[in-house]
């Protein structure tokens, strides 16, 4: 896993037309899939399993970017483990400083690891993948969006959420829709 700043993951992602008008990550296109979840406390226990879950569900890939938005106007409960967990790679900067993290294909546990501090803290990210079988956003509230290119990936991840008895609302939706 490396760090990276604003500028330097706008530079890779660009490339990739990973980025949208606003300069943050795309969420979805007009062929993918959608569903809304809410997730709620529920999932403290099992918050490894569920960011496993998603990540799974965005696809296989080579490269991956957490990218964790607006890390000023978090709550502060969990900044120490995160930085704890920064520190361990060897990056010493600020988050706000390279609030990107870019993980290899191999790295699945370790960017389980950062999602599961971010879900517990309830802070707003990004994850979209060099494959681009699927995006996913996360915000504050315990709300994702994943977005995925084929339906059946929707249904599995609904499926196995639902049977670990996690409460979770889904609202399946496309681009554009009201």
């Amino acid at each position: 896993m490396r760090c990276l700043t604003v500028n330097e993951a706008r530079n890779i992602l660009s490339v990739r037309s990973l980025l949208g008008e606003n300069n943050l990550p795309r969420l979805g296109e007009p062929e993918m899939n959608c569903g809304l979840f809410y997730f709620g406390d529920e999932c403290l226990t099992n918050t490894f399993w569920v960011a496993l879950r998603m990540i799974e569900s965005v696809g296989p890939f080579e490269a991956a970017w957490l990218w964790v938005h607006e890390p000023d106007t978090w709550k502060r409960n969990g900044l120490h483990l995160y930085d704890r967990l920064r520190l361990s790679y060897g990056d010493h900067r600020l988050i706000g400083e390279a609030p990107v993290h870019q993980f290899s294909g191999y790295e699945q546990a370790d960017l389980c690891s950062f999602l599961s501090v971010a879900i517990i803290n309830e802070w707003s990210f990004y994850i979209v993948t060099s494959h681009d079988y699927g995006r996913l956003f996360v915000s504050q509230s315990s709300g994702a969006e994943v977005w995925v290119r084929k339906p059946e990936t929707l249904d599995s991840l609904v499926n196995d959420l639902k049977s670990h008895d996690i409460a979770i609302t889904v609202q399946p939706f496309g681009l554009g829709a009201e």
